[in-house]
């Protein structure tokens, strides 16, 4: 997993609920991509905004595009931020957020 095991998955700024642990984050990726035919994610922007030691946190700005196996089309322009910690098997998300951008 690209988690750590007490991951937070904050959708809030999407309008859903946050997730926590790997088996609530897995259930909504789950979920999620079972209904999509195709999906894209574009990153840019990515920036490291703090680093100390075993942990940093960076953004980057998404645009997303999905279509779903009923034909419905989804379009997101968001901001992720994200802090990382260093563990035994490498950096790994502890926690990640989405911000929904004005279009």
């Amino acid at each position: 997993s690209h988690f750590t095991d007490d991951a937070v998955y904050d959708l809030t700024g999407f309008g859903l609920q946050a997730f926590e642990g790997h088996a609530a984050i897995q259930g909504f990726f789950a979920a999620s991509f079972a209904q999509a035919e195709r999906n894209v994610h574009f990153l840019s922007n990515v920036a490291v905004v703090d680093y100390a030691g075993d942990s940093a946190s960076a953004s980057a700005y998404v645009h997303a595009f999905s279509i779903g196996k009923d034909g419905s089309r989804m379009e997101l322009r968001a901001r992720y931020d994200v802090q990382v910690r260093r563990t035994d098997a490498g950096w790994k998300l502890s926690r990640m957020g989405i911000a929904v951008l004005p279009v």
